[in-house]
């Protein structure tokens, strides 16, 4: 079985059809994906290799406006004693929603664009997860959520191995989106209840998705564009 991931469930809401169409037919598609896809795939993997050559996160976004700069700023903390990161990681939950390795144990999976860890002389620890958002479409925050909660599980037994009781220090949470057309940041808290809701409603979604048994149309103006259109105008 192939893992469910955001890009099903989001396909699903706009569209059952194509989703049937794309998922569980596997129908060949009648024309190529949006050129914005492709755009989006090229930028990811330019910003990738920045951060591998080291290039720092706020030189990569140092095109956004003057507000938010200052969001920026607070971004890189003082007095760093400890430093994790992970570039475009592959991130996968098995059926209990618990973060697996197995991609034969993988119930949902996605893709991180990047996360980091740091921990600070003042006993501060701190979790960033970025999301690079290309076009005008607004960032997911059932997205970064989920892939907070999977390195919070990798930070959290970093941090047990290190102190003496084996008790996991409280650690500061942030989703963080980057809107490079938009030269804006936003970001948010996440906690431990967050992560419990975005859980719960991901298991609902999926579970909608299988007791459908009609998938059906989603009619909107999206549709001329759609690499299934010549076989669903007439698969009513």
């Amino acid at each position: 079985m192939v893992p469910y991931s955001f890009t099903q469930l989001q396909m699903y809401s706009k569209c059952p059809r194509k989703y049937r169409y794309r998922y569980l037919e596997k129908t060949p598609k009648f024309a190529t994906e949006e050129t914005q896809l492709e755009r989006g795939i090229k930028y990811h993997e330019e910003i990738a290799k920045k951060i591998s050559s080291g290039t720092p996160i706020k030189d990569i976004m140092s095109d956004v406006g003057e507000k938010a700069k200052k969001t920026l700023e607070t971004l890189e903390p003082v007095g760093i004693i400890k430093y994790n990161q992970w570039i475009e990681r592959k991130v996968m939950f098995d059926e209990s929603f618990l973060p697996t390795e197995d991609y034969n144990q993988a119930y949902f999976l996605g893709y991180c664009d990047y996360a980091r860890h740091f921990s600070t002389k003042d006993g501060q620890h701190t979790l960033q997860v970025f999301d690079w958002k290309t076009g005008q479409t607004r960032g997911e925050r059932k997205q970064i959520t989920v892939y907070a909660a999977y390195f919070k599980t990798i930070v959290e037994k970093d941090l047990a191995k290190t102190d003496i009781r084996q008790q996991t220090p409280p650690i500061d949470i942030r989703g963080i989106f980057y809107y490079p057309d938009l030269k804006s940041i936003s970001r948010f808290v996440i906690n431990d209840q967050y992560i419990e809701k975005t859980f719960s409603e991901i298991k609902k979604d999926i579970e909608v998705i299988q007791n459908d048994d009609k998938f059906p149309q989603m009619r909107s103006k999206l549709c001329e564009y759609c690499v299934y259109q010549p076989i669903c105008v007439t698969d009513l």
